[in-house]
C-alpha cells in the first residue's frame, strides 16, 4: 500500500520534478523535487554525474556518512582556484543558518542545500555574481552555502509544464 501510494503520487500530473538543461538544450529529469536532505543529496549526485552539471571547475565525492558531517569531497569552484582537498561538506535540505547546522562551524566552512529554510538568515549574502554561493558570517564564523535550486540549467516544473 505504501509503495503504491508513493508511485501514484510520482505518476501525478502535479509532481514537480527537478530538470537539468544541457548544453544542447534538451531537459533531462534528475529526480522529484526534494522534500529532504537525501532527494537533495540524489539531485547533487546526479549533477555531479554529468559534465557541467554542478558549476565547479571540479567536483567529486569521496565518501557519504550520514551521522556527523555528510560529505567529504575534492573539489574546485573555479579553474584557477586551489583544489580543496578532502573538504568536509555538510548537506542540507533546507538551510537555516550557521547556529541550525547541528554540528560546530569550525568542522566544516561548505553547505551543500537545496533552498534556503524562511527564517532570516542574518549575515547571509550573494556572492559576486553568482546566484547560487552565498556566504554567511556570524561573530568569526563564516559558511560557504550552495544552493541547488538556484543552479545554472536548474528548472522546477512538472512534466506537463516542460512538454509546454
Amino acid at each position: 500500500v505504501v509503495l503504491t501510494k508513493r508511485q501514484r503520487k510520482l505518476q501525478s500530473h502535479d509532481q514537480l520534478w527537478v530538470w537539468f538543461q544541457s548544453r544542447d538544450g534538451r531537459l533531462i529529469r534528475l529526480h522529484r523535487k526534494p522534500e529532504n536532505e537525501t532527494d537533495t543529496l540524489a539531485v547533487m549526485w546526479k549533477l555531479e554525474m554529468i559534465e557541467g552539471g554542478l558549476p565547479f571547475a571540479e567536483f567529486g565525492t569521496l565518501e557519504h556518512s550520514p551521522s556527523g558531517t555528510d560529505l567529504i569531497c575534492n573539489f574546485k569552484e573555479d579553474k584557477d582556484d586551489a583544489e580543496r582537498l578532502f573538504a568536509i561538506i555538510e548537506a542540507k535540505y533546507l538551510y537555516y543558518g550557521i547556529d541550525k547546522l547541528g554540528h560546530h562551524p569550525g568542522q566544516t566552512q561548505h553547505v551543500i542545500c537545496w533552498d534556503f529554510g524562511k527564517e532570516k538568515r542574518e549575515g547571509t549574502e550573494q556572492s559576486g555574481n553568482k546566484p547560487w554561493k552565498f556566504i554567511q558570517r556570524k561573530g568569526d564564523q563564516m559558511v560557504i552555502i550552495y544552493v541547488l535550486s538556484r543552479m545554472p540549467q536548474i528548472k522546477v516544473a512538472t512534466e506537463r509544464e516542460i512538454r509546454r
